[in-house]
């Protein structure tokens, strides 16, 4: 199986190929607002480093979530962009199955709050909740409890990536937001 996987819902921009048993990975320099410029040579970089071209690629999945509201946009345009221009299958990820999940796991939300995963629940809690629970992964964060790797990161999503092509349970490229936009939220509270 040949698969591309884009996450772009952190500042540091993440891009991985699965060439049969190889992954090649890289991530970008975690520039605030340079996902949109560095996605394409990032993309470009990680192919040519794996020895495939777009056309090779059986399935490209992008990470819908929970995460940055423009870094998933950009993370789902630029996959269904190639998908359709490839004429290859799409399929969505969040960022929790990049964890082992058999407890909590967290990420960075904002000011002083962290997005969840747990036992099939998704929310928002507070930092202050988090570190009260003594058992959690994260990552994106600064907590105490087991952090994941980027190899370990990596490698599930990976997995969790070729399961679901495996069993053909390709879900839509459709962004995953816990919480409303800002323009949202600000449409709402003029009503």
């Amino acid at each position: 199986m040949k698969l591309l996987l884009i996450d772009s819902t952190q500042d540091r921009l993440l891009i991985a190929v699965k060439n049969g048993e190889q992954i090649e990975y890289q991530f970008g320099n975690g520039d605030k607002g340079s996902t949109s410029s560095s996605i394409i040579p990032l993309i470009q970089k990680v192919l040519s480093t794996s020895g495939i071209a777009v056309n090779d690629l059986d399935c490209v999945f992008a990470v819908v979530g929970p995460g940055s509201f423009t870094g998933i946009r950009i993370g789902v345009c630029t996959a269904e962009a190639i998908g359709f221009g490839a004429n290859i299958d799409k399929c969505s990820l969040t960022v929790f199955d990049g964890f082992k999940q058999d407890k909590l796991c967290v990420i960075q939300s904002r000011r002083g709050y962290c997005y969840y995963y747990n036992q099939g629940v998704y929310g928002e809690m507070s930092e202050d909740e988090v570190k009260a629970t003594s058992d959690y992964y994260y990552r994106y964060c600064d907590l105490s409890g087991i952090a994941i790797s980027d190899e370990e990161y990596v490698n599930n999503l990976v997995n969790v990536a070729e399961i679901k092509y495996s069993k053909g349970n390709l879900t839509p490229l459709e962004p995953m937001y816990l919480k409303k936009s800002q323009a949202e939220r600000m449409r709402e509270e003029k009503k």
